[in-house]
């Protein structure tokens, strides 16, 4: 859903009353998590010029592993305010504390990261890019989620790029370990997933 408001200050307005809780920042903007549940994202830096009828919402692509956008929030002129999404209790894919991978359900993860290349090759045969991923990932020891996709492309033949950067987004978290690349990439081979996804989408 696309909200409307009259300018940034009228949407702090609007956060505000919601009692938010500074979640992280970035050279983008800041993210908040609300009362209601939701995280907000407030964008200060327009440095990235999203066009709104290139985003991709919830409401156009629910997936169980992308958080993408529920609500929009444009001012007037049809620029982007912010956006609302769901919020992953208990990151350990924090960058800031590598400690939590100490703790960390392999197991899990590669049950995770094999139903989310599911959604990643049903977004490729769709022509969509998935940029900026291997700093928004989350992950719980219970499920693994992108989040912040405003800037997600159309783009032609995206599938191995998009399955390559996946993998490499996840072991990334790792420092790049070697038994970590092998653990997950001989989980399946790209040509398997792809191979097996494809048949089931003809069906």
């Amino acid at each position: 859903m696309i909200k409307v408001f009259e300018d940034q200050i009228e949407y702090l307005n609007f956060l505000t009353n919601k009692n938010i809780d500074l979640l992280d920042s970035g050279t983008e903007g800041k993210c908040y998590l609300a009362n209601d549940g939701l995280v907000y994202k407030i964008i200060y830096n327009h440095m990235f010029n999203y066009k709104l009828n290139q985003i991709i919402t919830k409401e156009m692509c629910n997936l169980k592993h992308f958080a993408f956008p529920i609500d929009l929030f444009v001012d007037k002129n049809n620029d982007i305010l912010g956006y609302s999404s769901e919020y992953l209790k208990d990151n350990i894919f924090d960058e800031e504390d590598y400690m939590g991978l100490f703790n960390i359900d392999l197991d899990k993860l590669k049950e995770e990261y094999i139903d989310m290349v599911k959604d990643v090759i049903f977004l490729s045969l769709n022509k969509i890019y998935m940029q900026d991923l291997q700093f928004n990932l989350l992950f719980n020891n219970k499920e693994l989620k992108a989040i912040d996709t405003l800037g997600y492309k159309i783009k032609e033949n995206v599938l191995k790029e998009n399955l390559d950067l996946i993998l490499e987004s996840i072991i990334s978290y790792f420092g790049f370990n070697v038994h970590i690349y092998n653990y997950f990439r001989n989980v399946k081979t790209i040509d398997e997933f792809c191979d097996v996804y494809k048949r089931v989408i003809k069906r």
